[in-house]
């Protein structure tokens, strides 16, 4: 994420900042810092700041993505 603003670059860290804090998702911290999720996650990566995904997020998302079953007529 080179060649980025003053500006751009204090959104991204102010946006970076409220997700560590767990007061926003990443993809509410991308669409702030106006990058896209993959930027954010790198992002975190580099800044070591951690996931904070659960067994219990990806057991919610699961049911939630869930596809309705076909039914076989």
């Amino acid at each position: 994420m080179t060649g980025r603003t003053p500006s751009a670059n204090r959104r991204l860290d102010h946006a970076l900042d409220l997700l560590q804090k767990g007061e926003i998702s990443m993809g509410k911290a991308a669409e702030m810092a106006g990058v896209t999720l993959y930027d954010i996650l790198d992002q975190m990566h580099i800044r070591k700041i951690p996931i904070g995904y659960t067994a219990e997020d990806l057991e919610r998302d699961l049911r939630e993505f869930a596809l309705p079953r076909r039914r076989s007529d």
